[in-house]
Parts: C-alpha cells; structure tokens; sequence
C-alpha cells in the first residue's frame, strides 16, 4: 500500500473515529507548520465527512524560539488571550478540536529552562478557560500523531 494511501486512511480514522466528527459541525485543527501536507488530508476529509468548516490554526517553531531567543525578560510572563477568548464560545457551541502532532521534543534545549517555565505558566493560565471548555463534554476532541524527522530522531 503506497504512503499516500496509508496517510489517507489514517486520515479519515482521526477524523471519523477519533474526533468523531458529525455532519454540520465545524473543526478547528492545530498543528505545527511542518506538518501542513497532513493537514491538507485531513482537512479534505473533514469536509468529506460534512463539516461546514474548518480552521486549521498552525504555530511554527522556529517562531517558538525566536521568543526564547530574542524575546524580552517581560515576554515570558505573558500569552495573549484573544485567541483563548475567540475559541472558547466555538467550542461550547458544538465545535471540534483536533490537535495534530507534537512539538520536536529538542526544540528548546538549549534554552534557559527557567524562561521556558514562565512561559508555560502563563500561557496555562491563559488558556485555563479553553481547556475547560474542550474538556466541558460540549464537543468532540482528539489528539492524534504525525510522524516528523524531529521525533523520528529521538
């Protein structure tokens, strides 16, 4: 079976069967940008599946460090609500989550892990609300693999 054929099919199986997503109902998908070829599949089946939409929400790590990087002293203790704030009316509305893949686990290795620690402090603050919401019952959620050449390495 080519490759292409394999993701499909686990494509449609995290659509389908692990996010479990109903005709009418929206998704909003994160993923990591390395993985967007991923995405685009299962994007397709989500629509092929009847979602009325789609919002693929994609962070980059090379922008993560940056902010470790060059960032200020004051920039790890903060994470901005409006994305938080956005979200959590969708999903106690019937919306899906489908997050996609994981971070390269030696993305941040070399940084200071007192600066990432803030950091995680406050974006779970901030994100407290959002993660109430997906966990509230009121939607569908997965959390599904994407093979990467970072993780493949580990």
């Amino acid at each position: 079976m080519p490759d292409s054929v394999k993701l499909e099919n686990l494509a449609r199986l995290i659509v389908r069967c692990g996010v479990g997503l109903m005709p009418g109902q929206a998704l909003v998908v994160s993923a990591n940008l390395n993985d967007r070829e991923f995405v685009r599949l299962v994007v397709a089946e989500a629509y092929r599946a009847g979602a009325k939409a789609v919002s693929v929400l994609y962070e980059d790590e090379e922008n993560t460090r940056a902010k470790f990087l060059h960032g200020s002293d004051e920039s790890m203790d903060f994470a901005p609500r409006w994305l938080v704030d956005g979200l959590v009316p969708a999903y106690l509305t019937d919306t899906a989550s489908l997050r996609i893949g994981m971070t390269n686990p030696s993305l941040l290795a070399d940084i200071d892990p007192a600066k990432v620690a803030r950091a995680s402090k406050a974006a779970a603050a901030v994100s407290k609300p959002l993660s109430d919401a997906i966990m509230s019952g009121y939607a569908n959620w997965c959390v599904a693999p994407c093979a990467s050449e970072a993780w493949a390495k580990h």
